[in-house]
């Protein structure tokens, strides 16, 4: 499931990408902690820099959920 959450982050469209930020939130507390650190953090790293701010939000969110 990760591979295609990274590829659809790289989606041009918008909705597609905060779509993909909401699902790694719910996501992350099944995933481990490594794999938490290592695959979904970098994604949502990339998205909260974001040009769409709808994007940026969710990916941050997401973030803080990591913490």
């Amino acid at each position: 499931m990760l591979p295609l959450l990274l590829r659809l982050s790289k989606d041009p469209v918008p909705n597609i990408r905060f779509n993909v930020a909401k699902v790694l939130r719910v996501v992350i507390p099944l995933v481990g902690k490594d794999v938490t650190e290592s695959r979904v953090k970098p994604i949502l790293r990339t998205l909260t820099e974001d040009e769409d701010i709808d994007v940026k939000y969710f990916a941050n969110l997401a973030l803080k959920d990591t913490l």
